[in-house]
C-alpha cells in the first residue's frame, strides 16, 4: 500500500512534502491527544511529515515543538485551536473523545 502511495506522489508535480516527524514528536502528540495515532498516519508523519496540493489542501503535520504554534497545518496546533474555540463558544461535549474527534477530523 505505501509503495503505491509513494509512486502516486511522484506523479504529481504540484504536491510538496517536507519535515518528517521524529518519534519523540509523535509520542508527545499521542500523549496530549490521549490516544495512539493510526499506524498509517505515523508512517506518513515519519516518511513525509506534511503534504500540500496547490499550497492549500493537505495533510496535518507535526512541526518541531519550538515552531508548533506558528505552523497552521500542525496537528497539535489545530487541536489546541479547536479546544480554545470550543471553550470560547461554550459548546457542551459529553466526552473528551468527541472533542478530540472534532479537532482532528472535523466531525
Amino acid at each position: 500500500m505505501y509503495r503505491s502511495l509513494q509512486a502516486r506522489l511522484e506523479q504529481y508535480p504540484y504536491s510538496h512534502t517536507q519535515n518528517a516527524a521524529s518519534s519523540e514528536w509523535i509520542a508527545e502528540a499521542e500523549q496530549e491527544l490521549g490516544y495512539r495515532l493510526p499506524d498509517s498516519y505515523v508512517w506518513w508523519l515519519t516518511h513525509y511529515g506534511s503534504l500540500f496540493f496547490n499550497r492549500q489542501d493537505g495533510v496535518y503535520s507535526l512541526a518541531p515543538p519550538e515552531f508548533r504554534e506558528d505552523v497552521i497545518d500542525d496537528l497539535l496546533y489545530n487541536y489546541r485551536l479547536m479546544q480554545r474555540q470550543i471553550g470560547y463558544q461554550g459548546a457542551d461535549y459529553t466526552s473528551t473523545a468527541q472533542m478530540r474527534r472534532k479537532a482532528i477530523i472535523g466531525m
